[in-house]
């Protein structure tokens, strides 16, 4: 398992409150609504690559 660090994010008001009901609605801690959402952006990142690639 990567080795979790902590690291600060400024983030304008409204996508924070956006971010916040989000996790609320999916049952999930602020800072796990937030990783998924990066961990998902990057997984159609890389599958936007592979399939450029092919």
């Amino acid at each position: 398992m990567p080795r979790i660090v902590t690291t600060t994010l400024r983030v304008p008001e409204d996508i924070l409150a956006h971010l916040k009901h989000q996790a609320i609605n999916n049952k999930r801690s602020l800072n796990s609504e937030i990783l998924l959402i990066l961990e998902e952006a990057l997984k159609r990142k890389d599958q936007g690559y592979a399939n450029a690639a092919a």
